[in-house]
């Protein structure tokens, strides 16, 4: 599975499903929940109800339109410098994070200028 873009095992299920046929949904989200605990892919959350999963496997971060509904993946935000900011604001030591940031993606910004 190599895309960019972060379904959710409902898209994974309907786009094997024309190779494989008699799969079912629930083998689908059992395989891409080993996956992503063996570090394969990232399981995401981005607040809207429905686990989604990411096939960059490396730390980064997400941006969700709320226009289209898109997610876009952020590599620009250093990792290290979220996990210092936040080491100062948490009662404990950090193990992981995520983050979402959400806004109006610069498509759908055209497309409301015009």
């Amino acid at each position: 599975m190599d895309r960019s873009d972060h379904p959710t095992a409902q898209d994974v299920y309907r786009e094997v499903l024309e190779t494989f046929p008699r799969i079912s949904v629930g083998t689908v989200y059992r395989n891409l929940m080993q996956l992503a605990d063996a570090g394969e892919i990232r399981l995401v959350d981005v607040g809207d109800g429905t686990s989604r999963f990411d096939c960059n496997a490396d730390d980064h971060q997400h941006f969700k339109c709320t226009e289209c509904g898109r997610i876009f993946d952020v590599s620009s935000i250093e990792p290290q410098a979220l996990e210092d900011a936040l080491g100062a604001s948490v009662p404990g030591m950090p193990s992981s994070f995520a983050l979402t940031v959400y806004g109006v993606c610069d498509e759908c910004f055209k497309e409301s200028k015009d």
